[in-house]
């Protein structure tokens, strides 16, 4: 008798507490139990219940609560035996706030039902992730840079910043939107064309005199000049992406956030060094007679490249390539796997190549060639400048092409998964906000973030 009282008193209850039965109405669902369960669980809401609750009814000498009966049901049953399921057709956010009203922590979720909650978790970081990716503020459907307060110095400037930076304000920033991603493509092309021989000119003035005169490429560049029309289109978009930087610049809502933006770094290297070579080139005669000027403006033109890499301000016009970036920087631990894997089977096929072919001088240059064909052959590029010429090579050649194409098939569907996931989401988070409809209503409480500070 002993042993079985202090089984009872382990378990919450008493056999005179257990007689007690009570009776639960929530939401029009009738629920009966013995007091003396709801004893296991001490600091929820049910623990203390008795009779002078407001939820009591006399008439009917039963408790009412108008809750949501199909999770009550869960919740009685962690009373009744310490495990806490749901049926997985409930949104989460529903649950959670059912928990939170009937004092019970998440944390106590059964194993089997926690995948249920860790997608909501997930979900509700991406929601995060891309509203603050596609430029609308925490919670709400409005883009950056709306105003809160308006004065006169304000109401001037915010007119222009919508119609230069948000393509859905209006039709003709629709169209203008258009007109900068023809020019995006337009600078491209002469940046391109300009280095093509059917587009440049023999030069007024050869400038034959760089050291490497046995170097076709530079003697090419010494002895002609860009087609005129070429010069013309590049001169009137370098002026045009200027003049808009700058504008954007002086009426932007936060200046610190607008120069610390990496696409607004990526357009100031594009444009300010090709305006300064576009003078420099055709505003000082004899520019390679000035060894320090001229290093100077090679270094400058190589900041060229800032000028394909600003295609990536497409983003701001083009969802997917917004979600495509997102989906590359939360998918930075399975690209760090996949990195690492190729690293360390280059590594080890590598060296595995090299002494399998060590013996034969036709084939291996030293160890670091060898890791580098390993490389090469995991990524299925095989340039073929380095191929095995025994046996027991081609065998690692196989094996090494085989753990390639395994590697990359680990990665790729996660990072595809990804894309999906944020792609189907985004879609709805668009949706919301051509509809005027919060984005994020399911994150209360939220903190304020970066994108909030980005405001008039």
């Amino acid at each position: 008798m002993a042993i079985l009282s202090m089984i009872r008193n382990q378990v919450g209850f008493s056999a005179g507490e257990k007689s007690e039965s009570i009776v639960f109405d929530v939401g029009g669902t009738r629920f009966e139990t013995y007091s003396g369960t709801l004893k296991k669980l001490p600091n929820t809401k049910l623990f203390n219940l008795n009779r002078d609750s407001p939820n009591y009814r006399p008439q009917t000498n039963d408790y009412f609560f108008d809750r949501d009966p199909s999770i009550f049901r869960g919740v009685l049953d962690y009373y009744r035996n310490g495990t806490l399921h749901f049926p997985n057709d409930i949104c989460a956010t529903v649950v959670r706030r059912e928990l939170d009203y009937w004092g019970i922590d998440e944390k106590h979720v059964a194993p089997c039902c926690w995948e249920f909650f860790k997608l909501y978790s997930e979900r509700r970081a991406t929601a995060e992730l891309l509203s603050k990716a596609m430029g609308f503020e925490h919670g709400t459907g409005r883009r950056r840079g709306r105003m809160r307060r308006q004065s006169l110095f304000e109401k001037s400037r915010r007119p222009l910043w919508t119609y230069l930076e948000d393509p859905g304000s209006s039709t003709g920033a629709l169209y203008y939107s258009y007109w900068i991603c023809f020019a995006l493509l337009l600078s491209v092309f002469t940046t391109i064309a300009t280095e093509s021989d059917a587009m440049r000119v023999p030069a007024a003035i050869p400038r034959l005199r760089f050291n490497d005169t046995n170097n076709p490429k530079m003697v090419r560049f010494e002895t002609t000049d860009p087609h005129p029309a070429i010069v013309a289109v590049d001169v009137l978009l370098v002026g045009f992406f200027m003049c808009e930087f700058i504008i954007r610049a002086a009426i932007c809502p936060n200046r610190w956030i607008f120069f610390t933006s990496s696409i607004n770094i990526v357009e100031f290297l594009a444009v300010f060094p090709q305006a300064i070579t576009i003078n420099l080139r055709y505003m000082v005669p004899g520019l390679s007679s000035y060894p320090k000027l001229y290093f100077a403006y090679w270094i400058l033109l190589m900041f060229d490249i800032f000028r394909v890499i600003r295609l990536l301000k497409f983003g701001k016009y083009y969802v997917g390539l917004r979600i495509l970036i997102v989906t590359l920087r939360a998918s930075a631990t399975e690209m760090f796997f996949l990195v690492y894997l190729m690293v360390v089977g280059a590594v080890v096929f590598g060296v595995a190549f090299y002494y399998c072919e060590v013996w034969t001088a036709a084939t291996v240059i030293d160890m670091p060639t060898t890791i580098y064909w390993a490389f090469i052959t995991m990524t299925t590029v095989g340039y073929g400048d380095v191929v095995p010429k025994t046996i027991q090579g081609k065998v690692i050649a196989v094996l090494c092409a085989l753990a390639g194409a395994l590697f990359t098939g680990l990665a790729v569907p996660v990072i595809a998964d990804n894309f999906d996931r944020y792609y189907r989401q985004a879609s709805v988070i668009l949706l919301r906000h051509r509809l005027g409809l919060p984005i994020m209503t399911m994150l209360p409480g939220a903190t304020k973030t970066r994108d909030q500070a980005w405001q008039w």
